[in-house]
């Protein structure tokens, strides 16, 4: 008789991009998504979690969200940082056991994007 493995629970501490990510898992029964949107919810499920999606920038990530990452139990092994800065991170650190990826140059079209019409608009006024 094959058993069926528990799925992956992660932790969607993001609520820019947790509908595309929900929308992307949506029938993979191997993950678990959920979602959460404060610290308080952040302690209340990280005890059975794998992983979690954050904003790993000063101001989201802070020394009580590492602290809580410090105390997990073991079976949390992966950080998902979703924005580009990573000032959070450095600053409170992650445990050494915690896999961290990050989302570096994921928005860097839109930067480009920005640039380009913003240098467009000034050309349009001066001239």
């Amino acid at each position: 008789m094959h058993e069926t493995a528990k799925p992956i629970k992660i932790l969607a501490w993001c609520s820019f991009a947790t509908d595309r990510i929900e929308e992307a898992l949506r029938d993979d029964h191997r993950v678990r998504l959920e979602r959460i949107s404060s610290l308080i919810e952040f302690r209340q499920h990280i005890s059975d979690a794998d992983a979690a999606f954050v904003i790993g920038v000063e101001g989201f990530y802070d020394a009580e969200v590492a602290r809580t990452i410090s105390t997990a139990p073991e079976r949390f092994r992966w950080l998902q940082n979703m924005t580009a800065g990573y000032d959070g991170l450095l600053k409170h650190g992650v445990r050494k056991e915690t896999s961290v990826t990050l989302a570096r140059g994921s928005n860097a079209i839109s930067v480009a994007e920005h640039g380009f019409a913003r240098r467009c608009q000034v050309v349009e006024t001066t001239a």
